[in-house]
């Protein structure tokens, strides 16, 4: 019996949208780590600055296109008019929505998205890939017939078959680059990767060339998203800043300071204040 869907609301000054949000079957949980479906209506356009974080974004789109910026320079502008995913990045994410958008996220490791996708994952670092630039069409295939499902919980149930198939059926990881990415998730990205290499017996240069293989950042950048996601977690339950930068493994507050402006382009404190109620990242503009 699957658990039960999470709804969410949220209505303020820039619009109005809800989540659906449901675990994905107990045997893809190794791989895929949520599912969420999303509506937003009535709103102005708004760009919104994602965080970067150690999992791998499928956006199934089912309603009007998003824009993608360029950090560096927000007036270009890409439209994505159809579904697309983005690799790990090393920094935050500029994304807008025209004020209205449909669409249902999957979540899912690095490795699984390896496996899915078919390509090394260095090819998809601080990028966002339309599907259609992905080999095979299963993908839209997919988005056509989630578009045809109404009920979120329908809509789930298909893509938990799907993506069983098609994991039943990709070649499995690097278990040498399986072990090690558990191992650094299990320790929040605080291990010495050296002794993750000694560990699996393996050189870290090996170690290295199977992480931008399998993952898409060097062991050390990927550790250190790791102690981000779990700052930026402490955050949202309102743990104190001082306290929380320790937590994650930082130095001391300066360490977290440098951190954060690196990889979501706020100081911990303003940052803190400008998260949205999703936690998923920031307002970046509205209009």
């Amino acid at each position: 019996m699957q658990p039960a869907i999470e709804v969410v609301e949220h209505a303020s000054a820039h619009g109005a949208w809800t989540l659906w949000r449901r675990p994905p079957a107990p045997g893809l949980r190794g791989w895929l780590v949520d599912y969420c479906g999303y509506l937003e209506i009535g709103g102005s356009p708004v760009r919104r600055r994602e965080l970067p974080s150690p999992v791998v974004p499928l956006i199934l789109n089912l309603g009007e296109p998003w824009i993608s910026y360029d950090p560096d320079r927000p007036e270009r502008q890409r439209w994505l008019r159809r579904s697309f995913t983005a690799g790990l990045h090393r920094r935050h994410a500029l994304v807008g929505s025209i004020g209205s958008a449909l669409c249902l996220q999957v979540d899912m490791t690095p490795l699984a998205a390896r496996r899915l996708f078919g390509l090394p994952m260095a090819e998809l670092t601080d990028a966002v890939i339309e599907v259609d630039d992905l080999p095979g069409h299963w993908l839209a295939e997919l988005v056509d017939r989630l578009a045809e499902t109404r009920c979120w919980a329908d809509r789930f149930d298909l893509v938990d078959r799907v993506f069983s198939a098609r994991l039943g059926a990709a070649p499995p990881p690097s278990p040498i680059a399986l072990r090690a990415w558990l191992r650094l998730r299990q320790c929040g990205g605080n291990g010495s990767i050296s002794a993750i290499a000694a560990e699996l017996e393996v050189s870290r240069m090996r170690l290295h060339r199977l992480f931008l293989d399998g993952i898409g950042l060097a062991p050390k950048t990927a550790a250190r998203l790791c102690r981000f996601e779990a700052a930026v977690a402490a955050m949202q339950r309102g743990e104190p800043l001082a306290e929380l930068a320790a937590d994650a493994g930082y130095f001391d507050q300066p360490h977290f300071n440098r951190e954060c402006l690196a990889f979501a382009g706020e100081r911990p404190t303003a940052l803190r204040r400008r998260m949205l109620a999703d936690g998923t990242g920031i307002m970046d503009q509205t209009g």
